[in-house]
């Protein structure tokens, strides 16, 4: 579209309205506009974030990460994860400024995998990048590493896949640059969270019906239902606790404190909370210090508000012999700063599983029938429970195949020369609530 050629137009053809003529210049502008605009683009490095938590040497670092039990709060360690994702998005975006329009957001969390514990004998170091790229998402996969300070020797630890998406200062969807491989490893990083995305996506449009692994659940729940109702007398007898005896409950208010440059409550936050609900679920109801093995499909439904009061609901809903599924549920119940803030129904849907050790037995008390130490059998009372059980049961089921991101970690290689002491950077830190910089940083 060119001013010549609309003119000519308009001198052989009918006449045409002046606000016409002004709407196919303003469109004109656009496409010429959007034409030479070159498309910017990213590699995966130019995301690339490492840093060390000196845990061995750091004594006060270590105060701030310690539980009761002398081992690390792994809800500080997910909180950490989270903000280190964000800090690889925007980095990816190239977009530090508070006063920028793009908000970058955690819209989910793929996975969580615990592979090797941690320990403060241990520094860690966390690294990442981002792995793939849509329109206006980016899939951040975030590695932790456990590094003996004696030898160097680096162990890959956990494994985090973290789904940001970019926001514009009207919350439309904003395009994110593109992602071009370098090597051959980061081509396969990008396939394989494509696939991912896309699966999320037919899962987020589908119904989810149980299938015949369900049904055999079921079933399998049922049989062990009749077997106990015939030996629940006996000593070797499996407990069982109703789903809804199983229940906690956590009140929050929403501090101004948590939250972000864009006001709204970090991501990363409410996953430390959901955690250690989730924990104090699990150690209620298993009677033992449980060990944390993933967390698994985290949806952020909802922004959070400051001001808000939010119930966090757990329960266990998924038993294996020695493992247990706790799900976690944050429902606003009021914004006390704005009244005519609606309130969400659901924000955050959580789910971790814990394993739990054996007790150990007094000597000369162990005998050969003894039976298989498990923890007690959770049983569903309602349909809703039914639904949870069954959910739990598949996403159980998902968790046993141990390393199933391990090909977009495998070439993230050991620490080298890229590695940073201090981070984010003083323009990121911005980027980050009060409460966090001064816990991260001092």
């Amino acid at each position: 579209i060119n001013a010549e050629y609309m003119g000519t137009l308009n001198r052989s053809g009918p006449m045409i309205p002046a606000a016409v003529w002004r709407a196919f210049s303003v469109v004109g502008r656009r496409f010429c506009s959007a034409v030479s605009t070159p498309k910017v683009s990213r590699k995966p490095t130019d995301s690339w974030l490492q840093y060390r938590r000196a845990f061995s040497k750091d004594l006060d670092l270590r105060r701030q990460y310690e539980t009761h039990h002398g081992t690390i709060r792994m809800g500080k360690i997910l909180e950490e994860l989270d903000i280190a994702a964000g800090t690889i998005a925007y980095r990816h975006i190239g977009s530090h400024n508070p006063s920028s329009p793009v908000t970058v957001v955690t819209a989910a969390v793929d996975s969580i995998d615990l592979v090797h514990p941690l320990s403060f004998d241990h520094d860690v170091i966390i690294q990442g990048c981002v792995t793939s790229a849509g329109r206006s998402s980016l899939e951040v996969s975030v590695e932790v590493l456990s590094v003996d300070p004696s030898t160097g020797v680096a162990i890959p630890s956990a494994w985090a896949v973290f789904l940001m998406v970019a926001r514009d200062n009207q919350n439309r969807a904003h395009p994110v640059p593109e992602l071009i491989p370098q090597t051959e490893a980061e081509t396969q990083r990008n396939l394989t969270g494509m696939l991912a995305q896309k699966e999320r996506r037919v899962r987020a449009g589908s119904v989810c019906v149980p299938g015949a692994e369900d049904v055999a659940g079921a079933q399998q729940l049922w049989q062990f239902m009749e077997k106990h109702e015939r030996e629940k007398n006996s000593p070797t007898a499996r407990p069982v606790v109703p789903m809804s005896n199983t229940a906690s409950r956590n009140i929050m208010f929403m501090h101004i404190q948590e939250r972000n440059i864009h006001g709204k409550i970090f991501g990363g936050y409410l996953m430390r909370a959901s955690y250690e609900l989730a924990y104090s679920t699990a150690f209620l109801f298993g009677g033992a210090q449980p060990i944390f093995l993933t967390c698994d499909d985290i949806d952020f439904l909802a922004p959070v508000e400051i001001g808000s009061i939010i119930a966090m609901e757990g329960a266990v809903v998924f038993t294996g012999r020695k493992t247990v599924h706790v799900r976690v549920a944050a429902k606003p119940l009021r914004n006390t700063r704005n009244a005519t803030v609606p309130n969400a129904s659901l924000t955050n849907v959580f789910h971790y599983i814990f394993k739990f050790n054996p007790p150990a037995q007094p000597a000369g008390e162990a005998t050969a029938a003894a039976p298989e130490w498990s923890v007690p059998q959770v049983v569903p009372e309602t349909y809703a429970d039914m639904m949870h059980y069954l959910d739990g049961l598949r996403r159980n089921r998902a968790a046993r195949s141990r390393g199933k991101h391990a090909e977009r970690f495998a070439s993230f290689g050991p620490p080298d020369s890229r590695l940073e002491e201090a981070v984010p950077t003083p323009q990121e830190m911005l980027m980050l609530s009060t409460a966090q910089r001064s816990t991260l940083f001092g």
